[in-house]
């Protein structure tokens, strides 16, 4: 039996009552629909957009987003500063877009031709030495770029799908090929080099497939560029300093540190010989340095009569 009778429902009161109803039902029903519109939106969206929040991803309709994802994606987020020639607090947001605007203007053959410079260069460097775009790791990984993926494809195939053979190689421990991830190699680090074992070599097998579009040298002028803003925190200090009138910390690099002195010469070589890579050495072979070095010390080692060694029993 209903609480209000038929004939009750005539009166426009107990209407105006329904009606109150149905709209609070309705609107508590869109409020319910909405976080789940957004949650859908958002596993559309990776590292470069995924704080705007949005029901519709800009990126859809836009040329410009698609790109601006592109060169997010490609690289970490903390290395997007010295990418876009800030000093620092600049993230994906920051990147405005009729800042790509030039880009998207220039003749798509000048562009063919870059790109085409870009493989010539990047196969005069051996393929141990690339760096694939799209390799970080974080905590955050909303991007479906990174390369595990496709490395997992090539080791499924080198391996005939097989995890057994895969870790009889690697001496690894996989329980299957979707727990691999993709290797990170660490340039920026004083000691590092490229391992020579199965695992980096199936990496460097694996990376001799890329486009070399999708590839770059480390560069370790980023690397002084960090150095340097840990030095003098801000330009301006900087400027202070060296008596110069720069508008980022990015334009000091490190050739003018060396050659002209724009820092001081300690902190040059605490960098080089403490920070830098030695694969980023160039040895001048002639120079006679090394053999007075050798003579000098060999001349005091043969001159050293009553050096004595400790006596066991």
């Amino acid at each position: 039996m209903p609480l209000i009778a038929k004939v009750g429902r005539v009166s426009w009161h107990v209407r105006l009552l329904f009606a109150i109803i149905y709209a609070l039902l309705i609107s508590g029903g869109l409020t319910m629909v909405y976080p789940f519109l957004m949650m859908l939106s958002n596993s559309l969206t990776s590292n470069a957009d995924w704080k705007e929040f949005r029901l519709f991803p800009k990126y859809l309709l836009d040329q410009r987003e698609q790109f601006r994802k592109l060169i997010v994606e490609a690289e970490h987020e903390q290395e997007l500063p010295w990418l876009f020639g800030h000093d620092e607090w600049f993230g994906p947001e920051d990147i405005r877009l009729e800042q790509l605007d030039p880009l998207f203007a220039r003749d798509p053959r000048q562009l063919a031709r870059i790109a085409a410079d870009w493989r010539d260069f990047m196969r005069s460097i051996p393929v141990r030495y690339w760096r694939p775009y799209f390799n970080w790791q974080g905590e955050l990984n909303f991007t479906p770029f990174v390369n595990c993926l496709p490395y997992r494809d090539f080791l499924r195939t080198r391996y005939s799908n097989d995890i057994a053979a895969l870790n009889h190689a690697h001496g690894s421990h996989y329980r299957s090929f979707d727990d691999i991830w993709h290797l990170r190699d660490g340039f920026w680090r004083r000691l590092w080099a490229v391992p020579d074992t199965p695992q980096w070599n199936d990496w460097i097998a694996w990376k001799s497939t890329l486009d070399p579009l999708l590839a770059y040298p480390y560069p370790m002028e980023m690397e002084w560029w960090k150095f340097v803003r840990y030095l003098y925190v801000s330009v301006e200090r900087f400027n202070e300093r060296a008596n110069t009138n720069l508008n980022s910390l990015i334009h000091v690099h490190l050739d003018d540190a060396i050659h002209h002195a724009l820092v001081p010469r300690e902190y040059v070589e605490n960098f080089i010989f403490e920070k830098c890579n030695s694969m980023y050495y160039v040895l001048n072979a002639n120079t006679t340095a090394w053999d007075a070095f050798i003579t000098r010390d060999y001349a005091l080692l043969a001159s050293n009569t009553t050096l004595s060694l400790p006596q066991y029993r």
